[in-house]
């Protein structure tokens, strides 16, 4: 996965959280677990103290290079492009 992250990278990039419910349909076992996820885990989120590791970034005018990077696998956490 790549990461769109505007103006330059700082060390906690914002992130806007996407709620899967918006996308697809959810069964009561996926909501329940949602639930329990985000009941265990969202302040962290919100405070910063659970943040996803970034790998490396691109330039977005090195969008072929980052793709060459994920293909490798041989990253550990986001690969994120600089817009």
């Amino acid at each position: 996965m790549l990461l769109l992250i505007p103006g330059p990278v700082q060390t906690r990039p914002e992130i806007r959280a996407v709620m899967a419910e918006d996308i697809a349909p959810w069964d009561d076992d996926f909501r329940a677990e949602y639930a329990a996820m985000k009941r265990d885990l969202w302040e962290a989120v919100q405070d910063g103290r659970f943040a996803l590791p970034i790998d490396r970034v691109f330039a977005l005018d090195d969008v072929v290079e980052a793709l060459a990077h994920m293909k490798a696998n041989r990253h550990f956490g986001k690969i994120a492009l600089s817009i």
